[in-house]
Parts: C-alpha cells; structure tokens; sequence
C-alpha cells in the first residue's frame, strides 16, 4: 500500500533497522559487499535551486540513475540509502548511501554521481563525499536516528567492547536526526 503524501518518520523503527541490517549482511554474503560510502548534501547540488525537484522525487531519481550506470556495466544494484535532515544543521537535509561498485568503476561511477548532481554546473567539492569502507560501522552510524531498542541492536553490531562504547559516544548526542517527509530508509530491491 503506498504512502500518504505527508508521510514523514523521525527515527527509524526496530523493524526498518533490523531489516537494514539484513540486507547489508546478505549483500557481504553474496559477494557484493557495499564497499563504497557517499555522503550527500542536498544543499550543494543542483536540486537546491530547482523548485520541482524535491528530496522526494530527487532521491529516487539518483538511484534510478545509479542502478542504470551500474547495470550498463553489468553491475547488480545493491544499495541502502538514509536521509537525515538535523535540527542544528545549516545545510538542511543531506544522505548517507553505501553501495556496491567493483573497485575498477568506482572513479567512473563517482563521475557518473557528480555529474548528476551537478546537472550543467560544476559539482563542489562539499555535496558528496565519498569512501571506500571495509567494516560495518558506517551501517551502524548511517542508521544513528533510530528508537532507543534499534540503537541497542546496532550497539551489538561490534565486535569488541572499545568499537561499542566508540561508536555509543559518538552518536549519543546524534540520535533525533529530524523530521523526513517520505521514506527515510532506502534499499534496493536486490537485496
């Protein structure tokens, strides 16, 4: 059943969580590990400006844009996406996407995302920051404004106690990362 237009979430739920979680786990075991990480802020691209672009319609653009570059170069599409737009925040909302990109296309798949992005004009350098990542903490920290129960579950995500309390300090004052209007979590349907 689709969405009301004025749906809006401000945490992400044990269920979405978990589910999250499961997603990341079955993209590692089947190969496809999301080994790439963008950060994303909206007030730095293109849809800024554009009064009929709004992160409703922006985001699922850029992924629909994404998964037809991958599959171009035969690359499945295998992403989780969140956005978070907090309160204390000056430059609004902004995303946190991993995906998977083999190591030889992701200079590629980079240009692919400035570019659209950009539209016409030059991309700065603050609208996306990109990594390559190897550990699940970023999973934990892009799903920080969860329920109390769901940021317990991500906590038990590590290995050891020093990772826990880390990644517990870091995000303890980060928890409420504000009001979304439509889906705060995306996942790709591969996985």
């Amino acid at each position: 059943m689709p969405r009301r237009s004025d749906y809006k979430s401000q945490t992400h739920s044990l269920s979405k969580v978990r589910e999250a979680v499961a997603a990341h786990a079955y993209a590692k075991a089947i190969g496809c590990s999301l080994n790439l990480t963008l950060d994303i802020h909206w007030h730095w691209t293109r849809f800024s400006t554009e009064g009929i672009w709004n992160r409703r319609k922006a985001v699922p653009a850029l992924l629909e844009s994404q998964r037809h570059w991958l599959a171009y170069h035969g690359v499945g599409f295998f992403c989780i996406l969140v956005r978070e737009a907090p309160p204390g925040s000056s430059e609004g909302e902004h995303a946190h996407q991993l995906v998977h990109v083999p190591d030889h296309l992701h200079a590629a798949f980079l240009k692919h995302t400035k570019h659209f992005l950009g539209g016409n004009k030059r991309l700065p350098k603050r609208a996306l920051v990109c990594d390559t990542i190897y550990s699940d903490g970023k999973l934990a920290y892009i799903l920080k404004g969860s329920t109390p129960s769901a940021h317990q579950l991500l906590a038990a995500m590590f290995q050891t106690e020093y990772e826990r309390q880390h990644f517990l300090d870091g995000t303890k004052d980060k928890t409420h990362q504000g009001v979304i209007y439509g889906k705060r979590l995306l996942i790709s349907q591969a996985i």
